[in-house]
């Protein structure tokens, strides 16, 4: 199974110049896209960011987090809970970094929990720290 961190889930709402290659790993998945509930209120930020950056319309933000949301209900996207198992994992992963490991942000270390918890053995990023993190930490990284 494959992780999907906001930073590849968002090329789906809002246009990226890869987003049509990240759109047909999607589609060729065949299956609901794994991710944290954190993606809930990443993707409401990082969208909101996005119109304020004028990299989409005015008052899109709003109605491409709604999209979203309807995908998450009818079962595109599967959001895993923040629970102790998670929480639990992060701390052991953090523990487990050494001097050689490159930093994990918070965020990032709960989204790689969240995928060792969920049982993804891949993790699908366009996020360069995110991607050196998920490889040190036994991930196979994908991208399209």
């Amino acid at each position: 199974m494959l992780y999907w961190d906001t930073s590849t889930l968002i090329k789906l709402y809002a246009e990226e110049f890869d987003s049509g290659e990240w759109e047909n790993l999607a589609v060729r998945s065949g299956v609901a896209l794994r991710t944290s509930v954190l993606t809930h209120a990443e993707m409401a930020f990082a969208l909101r960011q996005k119109e304020m950056r004028n990299e989409i319309s005015g008052g899109s933000a709003a109605a491409l987090h709604k999209i979203f949301r309807a995908d998450v209900k009818a079962g595109r996207i599967r959001l895993f809970p923040l629970g102790n198992a998670v929480i639990e994992e992060a701390v052991r992963m953090s523990v487990g970094t050494n001097e050689a490991s490159p930093p994990l942000r918070t965020l990032d270390g709960l989204h790689l929990a969240t995928a060792r918890v969920a049982d993804c053995g891949g993790v699908a990023t366009a996020d360069k720290r995110m991607r050196a993190a998920a490889k040190a930490a036994g991930f196979r990284i994908v991208d399209p």
